[in-house]
């Protein structure tokens, strides 16, 4: 079977491309260190390095010390091979590895089970360590959590009607300033009627005063009646004159117009 790796093979010109780009740039730049290799990402470096190239991982056998020990942190920190693998100074595959081996070993010399029997009660045993570290994890997670005073509802489903109020907006705690709450935004009052667009029509306006001088009148005869007749007078006589003005100037153009 044809074994395909992406972006191909590690040689052993980009190993040493590697290691004086690790030198150079040091372990936290893999962009830059990607850019020197053509073929390789910034990923693909990072697990270059760490799980083969760092001197700090040992390549020889394992030691009796080394399976007490990898046996005694996988009790400890089950399914965190993050965590065991810096411990142990091996990669995480080598001591996933290790350990499925050793397991093996112990089924086959320690127990006549067949082998159908065997890899069940292994594969149970580990969904069910699986299972419980998932649990202690996201356990550890919501008690970190509410210790910092972070309270998540966002990924609750439901919530308690009886100890929660819906759409409830919290108030900051401390003293804070409540003027802009007194304080009433005045709304921009727009035009909707036609007279308010087109604005007050002569007639209106013609007759808002007319009703206007009739109450003056009214006051001014009740307060002041002999200078109010006085007016009226002088009013219906310049009405009179102007009358007889227009008369005498029709029957002259007339008489003009007959010589």
């Amino acid at each position: 079977m044809r074994i395909s790796i992406k972006r191909g093979v590690w040689t052993n010109t980009e190993d040493e491309i590697l290691k004086s780009a690790v030198m150079k740039y040091g372990k936290n730049e893999w962009g830059r260190t990607s850019s020197l290799l053509v073929r390789k990402s910034a990923k693909q470096c990072k697990a270059r390095w760490y799980e083969w190239l760092d001197p700090s991982i040992k390549k020889t056998e394992w030691t009796r010390e080394e399976d007490e020990k990898l046996l005694h942190l996988a009790k400890l920190l089950p399914s965190q091979w993050r965590t065991v693998a810096p411990m142990v100074g091996r990669t995480l595959c080598e001591c996933i590895d290790r350990y499925e081996k050793l397991l093996d070993a112990a089924c086959k010399h320690g127990l006549d089970y067949p082998i159908q029997g065997v890899k069940k009660a292994k594969r149970n045993a580990r969904e069910k360590q699986l299972e419980e570290a998932s649990r202690l994890a996201s356990l550890l997670k919501w008690r970190e959590l509410k210790a910092a005073g972070i309270d998540d509802y966002s990924k609750r489903k439901n919530f308690d009607r009886n100890a929660e109020i819906p759409f409830e907006i919290r108030p900051p705690l401390g003293f804070y300033d409540v003027v802009d709450e007194i304080s009433i935004v005045e709304q921009p009052k727009f035009l909707t009627t036609i007279e308010e667009l087109e604005g007050e029509r002569r007639a209106d306006r013609e007759a808002r005063l007319r009703k206007q001088d009739i109450v003056m009148n009214k006051i001014t005869w009740r307060h002041d009646a002999p200078s109010a007749i006085l007016r009226s007078n002088k009013l219906r006589w310049t009405s009179r004159n102007h009358r007889f003005q227009i008369m005498n100037y029709n029957t002259s153009q007339k008489w003009v117009f007959q010589l």
